[in-house]
């Protein structure tokens, strides 16, 4: 079976309610499944924006959880949310994802959640900082791998801005650039079949899923590296040029936050 289609379970669909509002669960019907991903939904998204997505990822056999909710960068409802699930659910391996906001905003819910139990992070085109301005501490304490997706075409999150959280990582990270996804419109059925294959190593185990996304350095459409001190950013973006990004990072927090942002 491809990745980029649906997986061999029935799909169910519910919802429970938490104190910050409604949480959609998409789940594989007559399949106890072990494995929850939350998602988090990118500015101005709605959850049915990600429908093409979230509901796939379930019938291969992962719980997706995804609060309804497009102001997700401080992380604070996707980490009550995976919180509530969790208490009913201990025997769970957790994963975090999210896309623009919610791309950020997943690291900030991991770290809320306690990354000592999360399992997987999947960060698709992540707008650093929105919601949470000091995201430093919480990128440097991620522990599990992640996947971070830049769009080729994205003209929201460019390539700077993304570079800004990469050198922040500790945590052994797979940079993915896509060369045809944009922010908006086109992404979904490119990142589709990395984004379940991703999930489906790091929490069921999947060594074919595994392949697969190490392959991807080999197609057309992607390219993959794991960042070390020694990468060289996509798209003439180079990371050790820190002073650079520094400077880039300081003006853009006093554009939205003011004069009497704290940069130590």
């Amino acid at each position: 079976m491809s990745y980029d289609q649906k997986g061999p379970y029935e799909l169910g669909h519910t919802i429970f309610r938490i104190k910050e509002g409604m949480v959609h669960v998409w789940f594989p019907k007559n399949h106890s499944a072990k494995s929850c991903v939350c998602f988090l939904n990118g500015t101005f998204a709605p959850s049915f924006y990600y429908r093409g997505l979230l509901p796939i990822l379930a019938t291969w056999g992962v719980n997706v959880i995804c609060p309804e909710n497009s102001f997700t960068g401080n992380g604070i409802f996707g980490s009550n949310a995976m919180r509530s699930y969790f208490e009913k659910y201990p025997d769970t391996k957790i994963g975090f994802s999210g896309h623009s906001q919610g791309g950020s905003g997943a690291v900030v819910a991991a770290n809320l959640f306690g990354v000592d139990k999360v399992s997987s992070v999947f960060c698709i085109e992540p707008a650093w900082g929105m919601g949470r301005w000091r995201i430093k501490d919480d990128i440097e304490n991620i522990t599990s791998d992640v996947f971070v997706v830049q769009g080729g075409e994205d003209n929201n999150v460019y390539p700077w801005w993304l570079a800004i959280g990469l050198r922040y990582f500790k945590a052994k990270v797979y940079h993915g650039l896509a060369h045809k996804a944009d922010h908006i419109y086109k992404w979904q059925p490119i990142v589709k079949p990395v984004f379940i294959a991703w999930h489906l190593w790091k929490l069921k185990g999947d060594e074919k899923a595994g392949e697969f996304i190490k392959a991807l350095g080999k197609s057309d459409a992607w390219d993959l590296n794991i960042i070390n001190d020694d990468f060289d950013f996509q798209n003439g973006t180079d990371t050790s040029k820190i002073d650079m990004f520094r400077s880039v990072e300081i003006d853009w927090a006093k554009i939205n936050y003011g004069n009497d942002v704290d940069f130590s």
